[in-house]
């Protein structure tokens, strides 16, 4: 995301409005550049990364290889890549920014925040949606160890600051087994 954000800066300083000229002679698509700039996707080879600097502009051999770093810093897969088969669409770039995140602010009017949840919270919470949804055992595992192994950010040397609201009904209810 944040080699995309600066990717746009850069276009938009290069006076290219338009990603169809930005990508024109370039092994790159328009839409991959979107997907780019947007944070969502990568570049296959660094050496696009570098065309598409030049491109812009940007010659500055410091300027590219903090950029070109940035790149391949994207494209290492985080410790949570391991449960990918089990995690819903979209959960991997939210946790790879939970992980990276300082602080969180939360409202969570229905169950315990995620990050503060026992193992045998969530698991209530999984086995009760185990039905609707048709998961699996192996689903349910994963997806437990998946969100304990995320409260590590809450000990590790630099902990994230958590702001969570929760409904008092949150604290009340319950879940599983008394």
């Amino acid at each position: 995301m944040q080699l995309g954000l600066e990717l746009e800066r850069l276009r938009k300083n290069a006076g290219i409005t338009n990603l169809k000229d930005a990508v024109k002679g370039l092994n790159i698509s328009d839409s991959q550049l979107y997907r780019v700039e947007k944070g969502t996707s990568a570049f296959r080879r660094a050496s696009d990364l570098e065309a598409l600097l030049e491109r812009y502009g940007i010659t500055d051999e410091e300027d590219v290889e903090f950029l070109v770093g940035i790149h391949r810093d994207g494209l290492n897969r985080g410790w949570w890549s391991t449960y990918s088969r089990t995690m819903p669409s979209g959960m991997a770039m939210y946790i790879g920014l939970e992980d990276g995140a300082k602080a969180i602010k939360a409202w969570q009017p229905d169950v315990v925040f995620g990050l503060f949840q026992t193992e045998a919270y969530a698991r209530a919470i999984f086995e009760g949606g185990k039905p609707v949804e048709e998961r699996t055992t192996e689903f349910v595992e994963r997806g437990i160890a998946l969100r304990m192994e995320r409260q590590e950010i809450l000990t590790r040397e630099n902990p994230v600051e958590i702001r969570a609201i929760l409904d008092e009904a949150v604290l009340r209810r319950v879940m599983g087994s008394t």
